[in-house]
């Protein structure tokens, strides 16, 4: 009797090591992005300034656009700030000080939009993401669009969310 619990104890002990196995080498497949991405966020503010910073899986050295706006229903978007650059680190973040355009004040529930374009990056970020940005996959990435002259871009927006701005 005792060698059949410890049989069956050792079977139990043995089948759920290999279920936890099993479940460490598969989980990280499913959490995979197989398409380019980038992401946004506000960290500090101010009526003059907002500090954005990033993430993307797009190679190091990419140049990200980055502005703040405002949504102007049938008008568009009506610009609070220059288009301004950063560059992707190689941990894939970036980080970007953004100043109000002249007359212009920050505030809360602006849009920051931020976006990717095959102009004037490097040949190394090219070679990943194609000259006109065919390797953005467009066709499945949601984030990915199409522009005029056939060139791809990755854009992304997040919300203002500083409370209350204060001045400097």
């Amino acid at each position: 009797m005792s060698f059949r619990i410890s049989f069956l104890f050792g079977c139990c002990l043995l089948l759920l090591a290999a279920r936890v196995a099993y479940s460490q080498t598969h989980s990280n497949e499913a959490l995979r992005a197989l398409t380019y991405y980038i992401a946004v966020s506000d960290h500090e503010c101010t009526e003059d300034e907002v500090s954005v910073r990033g993430a993307s899986n797009l190679p190091p050295g990419a140049r990200i656009g980055v502005s703040i706006t405002a949504f102007n229903g049938e008008m568009g978007w009506d610009d609070y700030s220059d288009d301004v650059y950063a560059t992707l680190d190689d941990k894939g973040f970036f980080s970007q000080l953004v100043h109000a355009k002249r007359g212009r004040r920050f505030r809360n529930n602006l849009v920051i939009k931020v976006w990717f374009r095959p102009y004037k990056q490097s040949p190394s970020v090219l070679a990943a993401v194609g000259k006109h940005g065919e390797r953005l996959d467009f066709k499945k990435n949601p984030q990915a669009f199409m522009e005029s002259g056939f060139n791809a871009l990755l854009s992304s927006i997040a919300r203002v969310s500083c409370a209350e701005p204060t001045g400097k």
